[in-house]
């Protein structure tokens, strides 16, 4: 993005394009740990063994997601929680 020149009309609608993917991304990342915070509280309440199993297995999926925007994922299944938050995103947010 440094690269791009806002007095130029063609490269200031690609700024505004690629500094709203930012936001995005960054809103993506609070959801993911909302909802890692939120499997937290919850485990901890929790009676039942088998369902505070769940709800740590949430969280540590939903932990490292943060960094996958910023960096390459280290492996596979990161790449597909990845994913799967870009894709429950707009569901979670606007329904």
């Amino acid at each position: 993005m440094a690269e791009l020149n806002e007095a130029i009309p063609e490269e200031k609608d690609k700024l505004t394009f690629y500094r709203s993917i930012v936001l995005v991304c960054d809103g993506i990342v609070r959801l993911a740990n909302r909802y890692a915070e939120k499997a937290r509280e919850m485990a901890a309440e929790e009676k039942d063994e088998a369902r505070k199993a769940e709800l740590w297995k949430l969280r540590q999926s939903v932990k490292p997601f943060p960094k996958i925007p910023r960096n390459p994922s280290a492996r596979q299944s990161s790449s597909h929680g990845s994913y799967s938050w870009a894709a429950l995103s707009p569901k979670t947010l606007w329904h």
